[in-house]
């Protein structure tokens, strides 16, 4: 009997782990998707007034700094698929375990950094597109047509 408790506790465990990671994923995507449309919309607003420079750059080192930070935080994800066969042998078992873990933990723990690099690249996206797509190739024809 106490092995069926047990089984079921994990099994319980486990799905109470699913929705945890649903409920954290649907808040970084509602999240991220409203820093996107503030930051998208701030630099928009922005670009319309005499300090275009200024906030053009500030983006820039926004984006910069955070994208640094991040890739940094994560020492440049160069622990990323590590085996414990790839491990030096005179590693105790702990120590191999840690050394592994780390990386997942950094990653969790660095992933709202995301929430805000993800924005300002699509920021600067849709102002490439604005500017080497639409002014030159479809700004000249919806004029003429409008």
């Amino acid at each position: 009997m106490m092995e069926n408790e047990q089984k079921n506790l994990s099994v319980t465990h486990t799905e109470i782990d699913v929705d945890a990671r649903k409920r954290r994923k649907k808040l970084f995507l509602t999240i991220t998707a409203v820093n996107t449309l503030i930051s998208y919309v701030a630099y928009v607003v922005l670009m319309q007034l005499p300090i275009y420079n200024v906030a053009f750059f500030s983006y820039l080192i926004l984006l910069a700094g955070f994208s640094f930070g991040y890739v940094f935080y994560n020492r440049g994800f160069t622990r990323n698929n590590v085996t414990v066969e790839m491990l030096p042998s005179s590693w105790s078992d702990e120590e191999k375990f840690a050394y592994i873990n780390d990386a997942r933990v950094r990653k969790d723990k660095s992933q709202w950094c995301l929430t805000i690099i993800f924005p300002l690249v699509f920021t600067f996206f849709m102002d490439i597109m604005y500017l080497f797509i639409y002014e030159p190739y479809f700004a000249p024809l919806l004029g003429k047509i409008f």
